[in-house]
């Protein structure tokens, strides 16, 4: 049932797509090669204490000294449920974000569990993005500007599934139905592979982009040529239905799959590698821009 209505909602985007790709190729220029996410894992820890948030913002509005390339977006993991109950957490979330924001930063909460796209496990999925929403409207001039979920499936015994693939979309429609009733200006993200764009998946990249506003597409690799390649059909349908796409690199040690990350290849290196690409990615509306994965490979990388 449900895969009959995502596949409505891919119908009824078709319609507009080349009046979009017009005003793609009429709009001026982005800035999206002056902009950087990143991700936070350690975002509990980070927020509790002064120095180290004060070190990320200073690093964030200078990458490796290159003041071009600030940070404009973060995705931060921050422990459990339980903690938006714990005052003392939520005191330590709101000065994060308000800081944030007087640096230009948008603030996405980003969660997520392999089991949340199993019928068992959706319900904690829901929890998290319901809470996000009661911290919002508790906090009305200092909230969180997006939802993500990072929920990968194919982690999971039995993939590829059409159940797995169908419980995932369950899940952000229900999270999207959420976030329209009770925080409309609460954007909805999703992190996507960028091998869903295969029929082998069922087109999953293009059904998430569908139930979400922007996705992070884990474009993992070191090589300028296979940067666009493996995200030039994503980026092409966020192009087109109005949606926007970042793409992710990763900086961390991967042991054996070395080519998938930019560890031990220096700073220098990798925006050689991102420069090279801009151009191409900036053809398109889409191109929210590039998005490290993550803060604590990013830091230490060499020159």
């Amino acid at each position: 049932m449900f895969g009959k209505v995502w596949k409505s909602c891919v119908l009824r985007t078709v319609c507009c797509g080349l009046v979009l790709a017009l005003a793609a190729a009429l709009a001026p220029a982005s800035k999206a090669d002056t902009t950087r996410a990143v991700y936070i894992w350690n975002g509990k820890s980070m927020i509790a204490s002064s120095t180290q948030t004060s070190a990320f913002f200073s690093f964030a509005a200078a990458p490796h000294g290159n003041s071009a390339k600030a940070v404009t977006q973060v995705y931060i993991a921050s422990g459990l449920l339980s903690d938006f109950s714990d005052s003392t957490w939520v005191s330590e979330m709101t000065s994060f974000i308000t800081t944030a924001h007087s640096h230009g930063i948008m603030v996405y909460y980003v969660c997520g569990d392999p089991t949340w796209a199993e019928s068992s496990g959706e319900s904690t999925g829901l929890s998290y993005a319901s809470a996000v929403m009661s911290f919002n409207s508790a906090h009305s001039t200092t909230t969180f500007d997006g939802f993500q979920y990072d929920v990968e499936p194919y982690l999971l015994p039995g993939w590829p599934s059409t159940t797995l693939e169908n419980g995932l979309l369950n899940l952000l429609w229900q999270a999207y139905n959420l976030k329209t009733s009770n925080d409309p200006n609460l954007a909805m993200s999703s992190t996507i592979p960028f091998w869903y764009d295969s029929s082998t998946y069922s087109y999953l990249d293009q059904s998430v982009m569908d139930l979400t506003d922007e996705v992070v597409v884990m474009d993992y690799t070191n090589s300028a040529s296979n940067l666009w390649s493996y995200a030039s059909s994503e980026i092409e349908y966020a192009s087109t239905n109005g949606k926007a796409a970042w793409i992710a690199v990763d900086t961390n040690d991967e042991g054996s799959a070395s080519s998938t990350t930019f560890y031990g290849l220096g700073y220098t290196d990798m925006e050689s590698v991102l420069g090279s690409d801009y151009s191409t990615f900036d053809n398109y509306e889409g191109f929210a821009g590039y998005c490290i994965q993550d803060y604590t490979g990013w830091t230490p990388m060499g020159s």
